[in-house]
């Protein structure tokens, strides 16, 4: 680019240019810019040669807060199990038994095979976990 006699050349990147566009967007009608907001899809970055992807991640993704809600491949929900266990009286007791069973068993604290810890830090941590709040045990 050659400049004019006693002038300046300055070149602009595509990037500045949006950031132009989005100011005065936000100048004219005074909507800010709603970055990643759950229902708006982002613009595409990438150039148009580049392929896409195969499976595209569904909207609103990043606002499900039930566990596996957009695919039920078992056949059977959490909340399904939960009210099962809960109306089921005989489910319940087994179910309390094996949690009694469980937090019964011996357990203890040592070193991986080939890393070296100090017995002051493995009691502390056996300490820790034997009253988890300081209070309780299991």
């Amino acid at each position: 680019m050659v400049a004019p006699a006693g002038g300046k050349s300055t070149t602009f990147t595509p990037g500045i240019l949006s950031q132009v566009a989005a100011g005065m967007r936000l100048a004219l009608t005074g909507k800010t810019p709603d970055w990643f907001g759950p229902g708006e899809p982002l613009v595409p970055v990438a150039p148009p040669e580049t392929a896409g992807r195969r499976m595209d991640y569904p909207v609103h993704a990043n606002i499900t807060v039930t566990p596996k809600a957009e695919s039920n491949s078992q056949g059977v929900t959490f909340d399904q199990l939960r009210n099962l266990a809960d109306s089921l009286d005989i489910l319940r007791l087994v179910i309390e038994t094996r949690k009694d069973q469980v937090s019964k068993m011996e357990w203890t604290i040592k070193a991986k095979e080939g890393k070296t810890v100090s017995e002051a830090k493995i009691q502390e941590l056996k300490d820790l976990f034997a009253f988890p709040d300081g209070h309780n045990d299991f």
